[in-house]
């Protein structure tokens, strides 16, 4: 089987999805640019070993969206059974979804999360335009599934995948004990009765800010450790001097092997976010028994977080109830043991190898039943 994948940057867990894919059918993918240009640097991409990757030339328009003419090229080039566009909201992305249409070629929309946003402005009706053009869809989930029907797909075209960033070797078999935390802690120089855990860029978005805010009313010997950089690192560091909050630290940028540390050592995770479309970091935290305090406005916490049974969806920007979840958890050992282990039951069904594995059936099914069997991608 020939597929051909459009995507936007080789980010690391899509390489090692792709090299998983790429060992059971004949994959090339088309990736815009080297990286993104708000990640902190060594968010690098592993190398592409099982499929065929490439780097368009183009022009960067955002931090990660390029224009590549290129694409054109690649479509006319060769046949491939099935063409898969990732980056449906990219300048390269869209000019390959018109050239598809005007030739009448169908091709698949995969999608990680969305929200809808109701309106008839332009930016609503060309994504209507653009999701709507395809013959099928790979959605993350049922919100994501939801975010697909509202512009305009079909439900009956709509195939469902396990959406993750871990592989099976990277979820505990079971919770760590007080005695392996510990041990983790003063390894890591971490003090504190209970550590609380956050992971993000530092940027507005993410919604760090709430999270600190919260902070001022918790207990001094609860910590809390926000893990990235970015942008407004100052600004988050001037809100902890000026609340005196000695339970509150700042920690750069950690490679993932780094982070798994950090995540083993705590008891709790919190994504504040007021948007992900996804946030992979959910998945990274519930693979170390950790249960999860989010928002409703991340995809992986209302697709994964069952409330009072694996963590907390709290409403955006609510920092008092975001406060008492926290507090509420921190304080309660039974409750928080029992939702780690939920937590480890539910992220055994989303690893790469069986996001791998249903991919693979589901491309299948497109073939063996649909109108991709006997497509040449000739232009």
């Amino acid at each position: 089987m020939k597929v051909l994948w459009l995507s936007n940057v080789p980010s690391p867990y899509r390489v090692d999805f792709f090299n998983r894919l790429g060992e059971r059918i004949e994959l090339t993918v088309l990736f815009e640019m080297n990286n993104a240009s708000d990640r902190d640097k060594n968010w690098a991409a592993g190398t592409f070993k099982n499929f065929s990757g490439f780097i368009l030339k183009g022009i960067r328009t955002e931090a990660d969206k390029s224009f590549c003419p290129t694409i054109l090229r690649w479509l006319q080039r060769g046949k491939y059974q099935i063409v898969i566009i990732s980056n449906y909201s990219t300048p390269t992305g869209m000019l390959a979804i018109e050239w598809l249409r005007l030739k009448g070629m169908p091709f698949v929309i995969q999608a990680d999360g969305g929200f809808f946003k109701s309106g008839t402005g332009k930016k609503e009706k060309l994504k209507k335009h653009l999701i709507s053009s395809a013959e099928f869809w790979l959605s993350s989930g049922g919100k994501t599934t939801e975010y697909l029907v509202a512009y305009g797909a079909r439900q009956d075209g709509i195939y469902v995948f396990p959406f993750s960033s871990i592989t099976q070797t990277d979820i505990l078999a079971k919770k760590l004990d007080f005695d392996e935390k510990k041990k983790l802690r003063n390894q890591l120089g971490i003090q504190g009765d209970k550590i609380a855990i956050s992971v993000g860029q530092f940027i507005h978005r993410k919604g760090f800010d709430i999270l600190i805010r919260a902070w001022t009313r918790m207990k001094p010997e609860y910590a809390l450790l926000i893990i990235g950089g970015g942008e407004l690192e100052q600004e988050l560091a001037e809100m902890i001097r000026q609340n005196f909050l000695a339970n509150v630290h700042l920690v750069g940028f950690k490679c993932m092997d780094e982070l798994y540390q950090y995540y083993m050592a705590s008891d709790l995770f919190i994504l504040p976010t007021r948007e992900d479309i996804w946030g992979l970091v959910v998945n990274e935290a519930m693979a170390c028994g950790l249960p999860v305090i989010t928002t409703d406005k991340c995809i992986a916490g209302l697709e994964l977080i069952e409330d009072n049974k694996s963590g907390f969806v709290v409403q955006a920007d609510n920092e008092e109830v975001l406060f008492e979840k926290a507090e509420y958890l921190l304080s309660h050992d039974d409750i928080r043991e029992a939702m780690a282990d939920n937590c480890l039951d539910t992220i055994r069904g989303y690893t790469i190898e069986k996001m791998t594995a249903v991919h693979v059936d589901i491309f299948n099914k497109l073939v063996q039943a649909h109108k991709f069997a006997h497509v040449p991608y000739i232009g």
